[in-house]
């Protein structure tokens, strides 16, 4: 993302917030915010500084930690709610329930408040193995999931002290479509998604708050 692409969707997220409150937010991105592929790795150096093993299979934004990290501050340090992300490229379906937290105990509360999402949706039509990524592949809970079997966990942390966490749902390696529904309720917003196969039949489906 161009400095000029990045200010403009800082600007456009802070404004919604401010003018919307907690109207969903959907932002379409090409490439995967969650969930991250165990092949790349975090890890300290021995000066103690976070270092990343990449895969070269790997364009989400996990490949990509800066903007990752800043992602992270800009939704916590502005309080952005309800932001949902809809992403491609996996050619496998599934959805992240996002979880921000802070090292600061004051911003902890509101980050911990503070919900978003991550749908991926599959290709109607997939036929290349090589291309597909399996959900083996991939770090299903960053708070249960390891590095290769080692104590170190996938928990993005930023230089302002700012975290971010996930856990996935709702997956399928079937090729077919999303669809997503939006309702208000008495409480807030509610987000349904529901996984088609490619002859429309139902595969998946679930319900999160917003």
């Amino acid at each position: 993302m161009s400095d000029a692409q990045w200010h403009e969707f800082r600007k456009w997220l802070i404004e919604a917030q401010s003018e919307t409150g907690d109207r969903p937010k959907f932002v379409l991105s090409g490439s995967v915010i969650a969930p991250f592929h165990r092949e790349t790795s975090r890890y300290r150096d021995s000066s103690g500084r976070d270092m990343y093993h990449y895969t070269r299979r790997d364009d989400s934004w996990q490949g990509y930690q800066k903007s990752l990290e800043d992602l992270v501050d800009l939704i916590v340090e502005n309080g952005i709610q309800n932001v949902v992300f809809l992403c491609g490229d996996y050619h496998a379906s599934m959805t992240t329930t996002l979880e921000f937290g802070s090292g600061d105990p004051a911003e902890n509360h509101k980050a911990r408040s503070l919900r978003a999402y991550c749908v991926v949706a599959s290709g109607l039509y997939s036929p290349l193995p090589f291309a597909n990524t399996r959900l083996d592949e991939l770090v299903h809970d960053t708070r249960g999931d390891t590095v290769y079997g080692g104590d170190r966990r996938y928990t993005v942390r930023t230089c302002a002290g700012r975290t971010l966490d996930y856990k996935m749902d709702n997956a399928t390696e079937k090729s077919g479509f999303t669809i997503l529904d939006v309702e208000k309720t008495g409480q807030g917003w509610r987000l349904t998604v529901d996984v088609r196969d490619t002859n429309g039949a139902q595969v998946k489906i679930n319900t999160y708050p917003l």
